[in-house]
Parts: C-alpha cells; sequence; structure tokens
C-alpha cells in the first residue's frame, strides 16, 4: 500500500464493517490506536503513544495499552522506550509489582554492534522519570557479547555484576567452519559450502569422539542428500518450482507429494501406499481432507469458513468412519475472538454423545475473563472468573461452582514480575511459593505449605532445584522428606554426556550427588543410559538389569542434544528390547 504525504488511511478489518481506525501527529507517527468496537468519537483507544524528543536527553516514547474501563475511569498499563541518536532502543521501563520500576537496557559498541544487555532489573524511581543508564557492574544479570574484526561473536558471556557466570565462544577457524563451543559439553563445528549451505556437521562428544552428518544439494540450492553418522541415507527430491515431491527415509520409506498450479499440496502418498488428498476453497483455504481421491474416498476431516464473520473460520470436523466430532464456533467478538464454541460427539459414543456448549469473556486488553463449560460426567456447569492485577497479570480465579468456590485467592510477583506466591483456596488454605536465583534467573525452590491459614501450616513439598552452567538440572533435593539429624532428604540427581544427553539419574540421602546412588530414600532409584550415534537409546540400566535396545533400521537422533541440523527428522522404528541381569 502507498502513502502520499502524511495521508495514510485507516485499517478496515475484513467483513462486518470492523475498523482499526488510527491516529498521527504532524509527523505522521502514530498517536492512537482504537479497536473495532472503540469509535473515535466517544470511545476510547486500545492504545496511545506519545513522543518526547529533547536535545538534551534521550529520546522517549510512551506507550499505553488498554486493560478495562472506558473513558475517565479507563485503566492503561504503560510501556516507556528511551532511544538514543541513531534511533537505536538503550532502555525500556515498565512498572514493578513492588513499586519502582523493571528496566532492561542495550549497550552497543563504535561499530553499532550489541555489546551487553541486561537482564530486566529493579529500581525503585519512578517508570519513565528518566534514562537509567545502569552500571552494568551493579547488575545481577547482564550478557556481554564479544566479536572479531570482521564483526562476527566470538563469544557470549553471561555476567552477575563482574563476575563471569557462563561462556559461549565461536571460532572461525577457517572462511568455511565455524566450531561453537558451549558451557557444559563438548562442542559443534558447521562446515559450509562456497553458497553458504551447511555441508557437514560435527557433534563433538569429547575432544576425542565425533558423530558427523553430511548435507547434499541439487543444482537449485535445495537439501537433496541427508547423511547421518550411522550412515543413513535420506534424500529428496523437487519439482521445477522447488516443491518437494518425493522423500526417501530409512525409516518412513518412500513418500510422494503433488500440488496444484497454485503450490497447495493436492495429495501425498507415504511409505506405505497410502494416499491423502486434500481440497481447497476459492481462497486457498483447506475445506476437506480425504483417504484416498478426493470426493470418491473416506472423508477425514473437514473446514467451513465465513458464516460468523468474513475471513474466520466456523467449524472443523473429524471423521472416524462414518462418526464425525465437531468443534464449531458459535460466536465471535468485533476483534474476532471466539465468545462460543460448540463441541459435537456422535451418537456412537454412547453416554458421551451430544453437544456441549462453551462461552468465553474477555477485557479490553483481550485476556480471557470468564469462562463458561457445560455439565458432563456427572458433574454440574461451571464458569470460570479471571481476574488481573493493574499491571495486567494473572491474580484470581473463582468458580461458580457449587454456589461458589475460590481456586486462586491471590498471586503475588516479584520486583522483576516473577510468579512469587500463588494463594489456593477462599482463606489461602495452600500456599505455593517459587524462589528465583537473582543471578541466572532459574527456578531454585519450589515450596507448598498446607494449613497456610492456621496456626501450624505444613510444608508439604519443598523442592530445591540445583542447575549446572548450561542451565540442565543436577539436583532435585526433596527437603520435605528430610530426617532431622539424619538426612537432609532424598535427591535426585542428573548426570550429562558430552552432547548434553541424560547419562545417569539415582536418587542419594547424602548431602552431595558426588557421593554417588543409594539405596535410601523415600523412593529410590538408579538408572544410567548409553546412546548411538544417532542419539538413538541403547542401554538402559535400572541398577538390577539392563534393557538393550537394537534398531533394525537405524534412524536420526530420537533424543539427542538440542542442537538440530538443517533437516526433518522422521519418526524413529521401534526399538526391540531384551533385559539381562546386572552382575
Amino acid at each position: 500500500m502507498l502513502y502520499y504525504g502524511l495521508t495514510r488511511p485507516d485499517r478496515p478489518f475484513p467483513g462486518l464493517n470492523k475498523r482499526l481506525e488510527i491516529d498521527y501527529d504532524a509527523l505522521g507517527r502514530t498517536t492512537a490506536l482504537w479497536g473495532p468496537g472503540e469509535p473515535r468519537s466517544g470511545g476510547t483507544p486500545t492504545a496511545t503513544v506519545a513522543y518526547d524528543v529533547s536535545a538534551s536527553a534521550a529520546a522517549k516514547t510512551t506507550m499505553r495499552k488498554l486493560l478495562s474501563g472506558t473513558g475517565t475511569s479507563a485503566k492503561y498499563v504503560t510501556s516507556y522506550s528511551y532511544d538514543d541518536g541513531l534511533g537505536r532502543t538503550r532502555e525500556t521501563q515498565v512498572a514493578s509489582p513492588a513499586g519502582g520500576r523493571i528496566v532492561a537496557a542495550t549497550v552497543y559498541d563504535g561499530r553499532g554492534l550489541t555489546r551487553a544487555a541486561t537482564q530486566p532489573a529493579y529500581n525503585a524511581g519512578a517508570p519513565g522519570s528518566g534514562l537509567l543508564n545502569p552500571v552494568l557492574a551493579t547488575l545481577p544479570q547482564w550478557t556481554e557479547t564479544l566479536y572479531d574484526t570482521l564483526q562476527r561473536p566470538t563469544a557470549v558471556i553471561e555476567r552477575s555484576l563482574a563476575a563471569e557466570l557462563r561462556r559461549t565462544t565461536t571460532a572461525y577457524p577457517g572462511a568455511d567452519r565455524v566450531e561453537v563451543t558451549p558451557p557444559v559439553g563438548g562442542k559443534t563445528a558447521t562446515v559450509m559450502d562456497a553458497a553458504g549451505r551447511t555441508v557437514k556437521t560435527e557433534e563433538w562428544k569429547d575432544t576425542v569422539v565425533h558423530h558427523d552428518t553430511a548435507y547434499g544439494y541439487n543444482v537449485s540450492g535445495q537439501l537433496a542428500k541427508v547423511t547421518d553418522a550411522s550412515g543413513n541415507v535420506r534424500t529428496f527430491t523437487y519439482d521445477w518450482l522447488d516443491r518437494r515431491t518425493a522423500t526417501t527415509d530409512p525409516d518412513a520409506g518412500t513418500s510422494t507429494n503433488g500440488y496444484d498450479a497454485m503450490g497447495r499440496a493436492l495429495w501425498g502418498i507415504d511409505g506405505n501406499g497410502s494416499k491423502i488428498s486434500y481440497s481447497y476453497d476459492d481462497l486457498g483455504r483447506r475445506t476437506a481432507q480425504w483417504v484416498g481421491e478426493v470426493s470418491t474416498g473416506t472423508k477425514a476431516a473437514e473446514w467451513t469458513y465465513d458464516t460468523l464473520a468474513k475471513g474466520q473460520p466456523t467449524s472443523a470436523t473429524r471423521y472416524v468412519g462414518v462418526n464425525a466430532y465437531t468443534d464449531t464456533v458459535t460466536g465471535y467478538d468485533d476483534s474476532y475472538r471466539p465468545t462460543g464454541t460448540k463441541l459435537t460427539i456422535p451418537t456412537a459414543e454412547g453416554a458421551l454423545a451430544g453437544d456441549y456448549a462453551f462461552t468465553a469473556a474477555y477485557d479490553r486488553a483481550g485476556n480471557p475473563i470468564e469462562q463458561a463449560m457445560p455439565a458432563a460426567g456427572g458433574l454440574a456447569a461451571e464458569t470460570l472468573a479471571l481476574s488481573y492485577t493493574d499491571l495486567g497479570l494473572p491474580k484470581a480465579l473463582t468458580s461458580n461452582y457449587g454456589g461458589g468456590a475460590t481456586y486462586v485467592k491471590d498471586t503475588l510477583y516479584s520486583q522483576t514480575a516473577r510468579l512469587s506466591e500463588r494463594h489456593y483456596g477462599a482463606n489461602a488454605q495452600v500456599k505455593r511459593s517459587f524462589t528465583w536465583d537473582t543471578v541466572t534467573g532459574w527456578l531454585s525452590r519450589l515450596t507448598t505449605t498446607a494449613k497456610a491459614d492456621t496456626a501450624t501450616p505444613q510444608i508439604a513439598q519443598d523442592d530445591q532445584v540445583t542447575y549446572n552452567s548450561a542451565g540442565d538440572i543436577t539436583r532435585i533435593l526433596d527437603a520435605a522428606s528430610a530426617i532431622p539429624g539424619t538426612t537432609p532428604g532424598q535427591s535426585e540427581c542428573f548426570t550429562y554426556d558430552g552432547l548434553t544427553r541424560l547419562s545417569a539419574a539415582f536418587t542419594t540421602t547424602a548431602s552431595s550427588c558426588a557421593t554417588g546412588p543409594a539405596t535410601g530414600g523415600i523412593d529410590p532409584y538408579n538408572h544410567s543410559y548409553t546412546y548411538d550415534a544417532v542419539g538413538n537409546l541403547t542401554n538402559l540400566t535400572d541398577g538390577t538389569a539392563t534393557a538393550t535396545y537394537t534398531y533394525p533400521l537405524r534412524a536420526r537422533r530420537r533424543c539427542g542434544p538440542t542442537r538440530s541440523p538443517p533437516s526433518p527428522a522422521p519418526a524413529a522404528p521401534t526399538p526391540t528390547a531384551t533385559t539381562t541381569p546386572v552382575s
């Protein structure tokens, strides 16, 4: 869409004459948005934006988003951003649940590269009162990035105050090779061709052993072949429009696909010879799925649109034989959020058959404030009511069930808006507390207190979590199971191999996991795991016996590291297992 001068049209919503109206200032900047159902005349803007540009301070942009109410009673949540002279965001600020502000800052070097970025940090000042520009060495969490002379990142360092917590390094030993070494575990190397395409990945378990995956491409640059670390080969074939028409996989066999002139998938045949076909409407939306040919095959699913609102779905149906299971939208609000749905279950399901109607309502920000569920399974119909804080954070959950019930009475948040406490029951009979590590930001403790509304509260859960420098959980201490003067409680311990795969999981009642597994505790176990070159589980030992898994057609990794090469991972084959005692 072209704009001439400062004239910009309002943006219409498709169908039903719904509009998103926008106000601009003399410089063509957005100053207010009026959502559907909010007329500019006499209405309340959905959002407002104000600009404060100064020659002596960072430019400030103030954005307010409507939460609830209208006119003078309207409640907004406000955020602020500060930009430097090059228009880059230097700092963002929002209100803290504890009062004060939550600040996140970005620092740039002389080349315009991001040198440091901070995690949200608390400050007692008022939000929007000015650029804080915090001293990095005083912050509990921030990340520093180093670059080489070619502006390539060479290290990402996570720091607390001035101390280094963990480092991920990236090396460029050649024009075609990139090596990434995480804080824990082996490095991953990527080899590229002259076009910048990945031709090989090396995943190093240690300094000697690595598993390689190779990639080949056709003359159009499409991925045509993948050879994994066990020598399994997958191939991909394309038509002249670079649409994938065939895939050969050692697990799934050979599958083929067909398309129409608009590039829509018309059919697919899997390795077993089963064909799935699709039909579409004039707007290219899928309307039906068939097993076999369209119309003459067996209909598996269908979709309808537009009957309630132009461009919006009306129903989705799944077929099992001749039995239809249908999910229908019964209404939309002005912003096209569903206000009602109906689930229809066929008579073949016996007592479960029938229509189940659900309704929903939303606040001005789009948050659900009411959800009604039908009677089912001997339970009466129920309506849930949800409420939020003045900052738009979830606060309470109540119900009309049984004359009225309180599921969540209150929810509390930390200075940086992390969940800190949740109180359950009308009298807050149960309390769950969440403790977050101030250095890493990871959950470090979770407690549940029963009878919290009495003079004799009881700790029902006290889980204390420890991590390695990569963020993998290494220990969960169940402090609630402690025996005073005897044990600190049962700990679940976890170790990982060089590819960050779980290699051992066991319990102990000792004060450290370093002592190894122990048979004491409330629920002891001792498991160890080994894997093949592509990540398939090969051995599982539970302390008394070993289950050995073999794979007739060795598959790509099923439970390998999170770093995945750029190819689709097919389903792993069903393993066969044998169990032998551990001597």
